[in-house]
């Protein structure tokens, strides 16, 4: 009974990063600083439906690289 509320739960923290990195990302039009969030829709849901291994394994390296993507743009741009 807890299996898929411990999934949404794990996927709290993918969702953040790319909500943070739509609020990073410059741009002038509003739908393209939505790009974050919809690669974030996409991986989500193939997490929430794989095995858990499996799962662990792409929300493991799908976070990395949300955090490498906010990164690289908080160091090029002044803020």
């Amino acid at each position: 009974m807890i299996g898929p509320a411990l999934r949404l739960w794990l996927l709290m923290p993918l969702i953040y990063l790319g909500a943070f990195a739509s609020g990073i990302r410059p741009a002038r039009w509003i739908g393209s600083r939505l790009f974050p969030l919809l690669a974030v829709v996409v991986p989500a849901v193939f997490v929430y439906n794989a095995s858990w291994l499996v799962g662990l394994t792409m929300l493991g390296l799908l976070s990395a690289a949300f955090t490498c993507e906010i990164l690289v743009e908080a160091s090029t741009r002044d803020f």
